[in-house]
Order: C-alpha cells, then sequence, then structure tokens
C-alpha cells in the first residue's frame, strides 16, 4: 500500500500524482509546538475518477475476428474496461457485441465478412463514474479465404488450380503464381471463376500457388489461401543410344531433353518382349547395365523424373542383343506326380527336383519359377501346348475330373525370361501316375 504524509498550519491539504481510478483514505492529527499530537479523526475514504484510455489500434484482422489493444493512461492495476465493436458509425451506443475486463485488449469474434466495423473502448470506474470513450477507428473485415486449393491438372510447361468458391456474392479471385527463385515476383490472374491457369511455364519447376478472394469494388482482399506447390513435369529424354556392348553389359548414354541440371532418371529394361522394369534411377546420363545375361535381347528407354517423382514420357526406343549364345537354365529333373482320390475327382500333386544350374554348368543366380504346361495330345508339339501357371516352388496342385486326360511338363524360367527345355510329360490319370 502507497501511502504518503503531508505537514501544514493550514486546514486544507491537497495530494497530487495519485492514480486514476483507485480508492484513497485520508486521516487528520494535530501536533504542538513540542510534538506532541492528538489521535486522528474518522479515517475518509475517496475514489479517484478513471482515466480515459489511450493508444488504442487494431491489432488483427480476419474475416470473422477483430482484435484492439490499448494503454490503461494513469488508471490503477485491476481497473476494468468496456471495449464495443459497432457496424453504426462512432458505435453511438448502439454496440454489436461488448466486452468487458481488466485486460488491456479485446478479441471480437463471429463477424460478417467484408463488413466496417467501429471500435471505442472506456475505463469503468468504482464509483460508477465511468471515464471518456477512446474512439480506436474503424476496420473492414475481411473476405473469406478460399478453401480446397489444389492443382488439377500440371503439364509440362503449364499448371490449372482450383479451389471451392466462398459464401460472399459478388467477389472475384486474385490468383498467383510462383517459382522457386525467392527473387522473382509473383504471376497474378484475377478470375471471378474458381480455376486459374498459368502457360509459359519451365520445364520440371518448383511452383507455389496462393488464391485471395477480392471485393471487385474497393479490390480489398481476404487473407491467403494455404499455399501449394507442384512440380511442372519433366520432359522425355532424346536420343537414347548404345555406347558398348559386350557378353555381360550394355552402355547406355542420352540427352536431358531441355530439364534442368539435378533432373533424375529411370533407366528402363525389358527383356525380349516383355514388360519394362526399372533397373536403375541416377542423375547422370550415362549408365551401364551389368546385369544382363549373354546372347540375350534386350530392350532399353528412360524417362525423366520432376521433384514430385512423376515420370516423363519414355524416350525413344533401343534394342539391344548381348554378345554370345544362350545359356538357359537347365530343365527340371526328377518329374513326378502323386494323386489322391477326391470322390469324383482326383486330386494330383507334381513335383520335381530344384534347379541350380544353366545347360553349361554355371550356377543359376536368378531363378524366376518354373512354367507349368498342358496338352491334351501327348504327341502334339510342345509349341502347341497351353501355358498353365508359373509357381515359384518345386511343387504343382491340380484337381483332374474322373475319367479326364490331360498330360503336364514343367520348365525352369530365370528373371530374364529364358527357359529351360521340357521335362518329360506326365498324365493325370489317376492309376496311371
Amino acid at each position: 500500500m502507497d501511502s504518503s504524509t503531508v505537514l501544514t498550519t493550514a486546514t486544507i491539504a491537497g495530494q497530487s500524482g495519485l492514480l486514476s481510478n483507485v480508492t484513497y483514505y485520508a486521516r487528520v492529527e494535530a501536533h504542538n509546538g513540542a510534538g506532541f499530537a492528538t489521535g486522528f479523526d474518522v479515517t475518509l475514504t475517496t475514489v479517484t475518477p478513471a482515466a480515459k484510455p489511450v493508444n488504442g489500434q487494431f491489432t488483427t484482422v480476419s474475416g470473422s475476428t477483430i482484435t484492439i489493444d490499448w494503454g490503461g493512461s494513469t488508471n490503477g492495476n485491476g481497473t476494468f474496461y468496456q471495449a464495443e465493436l459497432s457496424t453504426i458509425a462512432l458505435v453511438g451506443g448502439a454496440s454489436t457485441q461488448t466486452i468487458q475486463g481488466t485486460a488491456l485488449n479485446a478479441t471480437f469474434t463471429g463477424l460478417t465478412p467484408n463488413t466496417t466495423y467501429y471500435a471505442r473502448v472506456k475505463a469503468l470506474g468504482w464509483a460508477g463514474d465511468d471515464s471518456d470513450y477512446l474512439y480506436i477507428g474503424q476496420i473492414l473485415t475481411c473476405l473469406d479465404a478460399p478453401t480446397n486449393v489444389r492443382f488439377i491438372d500440371v503439364g509440362i510447361s503449364s499448371v490449372t488450380a482450383a479451389w471451392d468458391p466462398i459464401a460472399q456474392s459478388n467477389v472475384q479471385y486474385l490468383a498467383q503464381l510462383h517459382d522457386s527463385d525467392i527473387l522473382s515476383a509473383w504471376i497474378s490472374s484475377i478470375t471471378v471463376g474458381t480455376t486459374a491457369s498459368f502457360s509459359g511455364l519451365a520445364v520440371n519447376m518448383h511452383y507455389y500457388f496462393r488464391v485471395f478472394s477480392q471485393d471487385p469494388q474497393t479490390l480489398t482482399e481476404s487473407v491467403s489461401s494455404v499455399v501449394i506447390s507442384t512440380y511442372t513435369l519433366a520432359n522425355p529424354p532424346v536420343s537414347l543410344s548404345t555406347t558398348s556392348i559386350s557378353s555381360n553389359s550394355v552402355g547406355l548414354s542420352w540427352i536431358d531433353g531441355g530439364n534442368p541440371v539435378g533432373t533424375f532418371y529411370n533407366i528402363e529394361r525389358s527383356t525380349g518382349s516383355g514388360a519394362f522394369a526399372v533397373v536403375a534411377t541416377q542423375s547422370a546420363m550415362t549408365y551401364v547395365d551389368m546385369t544382363v545375361e549373354q546372347g540375350t535381347t534386350y530392350r532399353y528407354q528412360v524417362r525423366a523424373l520432376n521433384g514430385n517423382d512423376v515420370p516423363s514420357a519414355p524416350s525413344n526406343l533401343v534394342t539391344v542383343t548381348t554378345f554370345g549364345l544362350v545359356v538357359v537354365p537347365k530343365a527340371p529333373s526328377g518329374f513326378w506326380a502323386e494323386s489322391q482320390n477326391a470322390g469324383s475327382a482326383y486330386n494330383v500333386t507334381y513335383h520335381w527336383d530344384p534347379v541350380s544350374e544353366r545347360i553349361d554348368g554355371s550356377p543359376l543366380t536368378n531363378l524366376a519359377g518354373y512354367r507349368i504346361y498342358a496338352s491334351s495330345n501327348v504327341l502334339a508339339p510342345t509349341s502347341g501346348w497351353i501355358l498353365v501357371t508359373t509357381v515359384t516352388t518345386n511343387a504343382w496342385g491340380m484337381t483332374a475330373a474322373s475319367g479326364s486326360t490331360a498330360y503336364y511338363a514343367v520348365r525352369a524360367v530365370d528373371q530374364s525370361g529364358m527357359v529351360s527345355g521340357y521335362t518329360h510329360a506326365i498324365d493325370n490319370t489317376p492309376g496311371l501316375l
């Protein structure tokens, strides 16, 4: 508690420099020349008037929220303030929202977007004598920001973005695109629709997109939408060619096709006419494939990847046959079958020995599995036998109806698609197995 003493020969005393809106207590006693004092008379109390707040300002504004703050001036700690917001000029006593508290700020929520609001604040006096209002000013709430912002089309040199419309009517949208260069300016497009397209962009470049709602008359804007980003697509590489061919390697090179430095490329290979698979991903534009087999035909193509790992269209196709003779896997040996009566049918299981070598005795290190072939005529040429399935183990089961006859044989196949010769044929006739 602060206190002070005033000595006077008069019958009146004053005190300055007091806080506003604070309760003060006063008492008096008399002193004689010898220094003796009477007792204090009754204690008086009074409350200083509340002071008008100072330095009011708007600190944040959105489509539905306004925050103001102010200074307390000389008001004492614990002073309550009444902040008011209205759509009527100078508030005029008709508040849209009123907030009371001891804080030196107030946040008004649930407001209408794109609407002018007026704000003022006063200090509430403890004795009922409130201060004058501090008029803070007027401010326009923002439009709602667009939502669900997304890219709906991305090309080599163009992008198209879309967003959901806001609830307010009579608005337009300011769409902006920016590349990864922090010194470049935003590219802007104004539309009353909910899509925006940008063309003439760089290949495989990182772009950022944002959009604002905008009042077409005042050009006031909402806060920005979320910022999204994507890469334009990469160009397909060009001039794919071989640089070397041997029995166990194929060298390749290509040109970037206009893609920027640092672009990554998928090298894709197929054996014969099979499906392409990625054998390597790298940024260099030369590659040596060391996983080929001798005497085998391969097809190669290359795709560029953009920054989102989206592959481009393929380059030109290159077909290569490695040097040397084709060394296929050995045919499975030990082929036999067993059957089990299942009522009107038989469950037949075929077995054979695993294949671990090629016909030249070299190790088979890339076995893919075993192909099961069938024919209704054991004397029919094997070229006409039907491929039933491919399995990865050295056994396969099937169900044979009573009275039916079919013949089966097995071939080993490696991961390059080279197949062995056929085993001997075994039928599925119960009693003859």
